[in-house]
Order: C-alpha cells, then structure tokens, then sequence
C-alpha cells in the first residue's frame, strides 16, 4: 500500500507533469517545425524519436548525408543515407536509462537493413554510448552462434562481452 500522499506531494506531482507537458509540447512544436528536414520524424514515442535524431548526427557527423526517412512504423529501417556514391539503410534501435532491464524489442533479422545503431540513452535523452555493425557483422555473430535468430535488443550488446563490441564498434558519445 502506497503511503498517504501529502498536499505537498500532491503539489510536487502536479508541477513535474505541466512540465513535462510543456516540454513535450515544445519538442512536439519543434517535431512540425522541422518537418521538412525529416531530424525529429517518427512517432509519438519521444525517446525512440530523441535516438534516431542522435543517431542521424552521428552518420553525419562521419560524413554521410540524409537521403530518406521512411515513414514511421516502416518494419525495416529508420533513415538511409549517403557518402561517397554508397548508400546504407540504417536500423536505430535506443535504450535509455529508464528501461530498468535494458531491452527493447526483438531485432527483425530479416528487415531491410544495411546497418544497426544502438543507441543508449541518459534519462535526460542525451546519449552516452553507442554501437554499430553492419548486416555483415551481424550475420557472422549468427552464424557463429553469439546471437539467436530473434535476437532481443539489449544494452549488454554493447557491454565487454557483447556481440557488437567483438563484431562491431562500441563508442562513448563525445
């Protein structure tokens, strides 16, 4: 049984969610402000949308360019992107701090992705750590038995014995 609020509780409880109703309000206004540029799209699922954007940084910051944002619920991959003539469809797959086990969803294995870009987020929606792999890392962590055919998405992958780090890259966000 949950101890008997208080009126200061009550009070406290209240302010935290107008602010963050607000907040959510502002990003939502961002989200439609920046339609066109496609670096906030997805879904009402803010953390998910906050990865991908972080996500999207990080290919760019490596040079690539944004070529394409399926729309949100598209089974396969979250943006594809461009650099030197080569184009990658990119699966972003984010965990923040606030899941408690760590996991997400099961991969689709089969989906129509290049490249997979797991991103772990703080409670504030920054990120902290990330991993990538390609579908050619990915398949021999399968074939070599690391992973199983419907592998769950977990923050562990990107631990000191996770298949990313020996398949992949692992990095701490800078």
């Amino acid at each position: 049984m949950p101890r008997r609020a208080l009126k200061k509780d009550w009070k406290k409880a209240e302010a935290a969610v107008r602010a963050y109703g607000r907040a959510r309000r502002r990003f939502c206004k961002c989200q439609l402000d920046l339609e066109r540029t496609k670096l906030l799209s997805g879904n009402d699922n803010k953390v998910g949308v906050a990865g991908e954007f972080w996500a999207k940084m990080l290919y760019h910051r490596r040079g690539w360019s944004l070529v394409s944002v399926p729309r949100p619920n598209n089974a396969g991959f979250d943006f594809s992107c461009s650099r030197r003539g080569s184009t990658v469809r990119v699966s972003v797959k984010v965990i923040s701090d606030e899941s408690k086990k760590g996991r997400q969803l099961p991969l689709k294995p089969d989906g129509p992705w290049d490249a997979l870009c797991v991103m772990l987020l703080k409670t504030s929606l920054e990120p902290y750590r990330y991993g990538m792999a390609t579908r050619r890392q990915f398949n021999r962590a399968q074939k070599q038995g690391v992973i199983g055919r419907k592998p769950t998405v977990s923050r562990s992958w990107l631990g000191p014995k996770g298949w990313i780090t020996e398949y992949g890259e692992v990095k701490t966000w800078k």
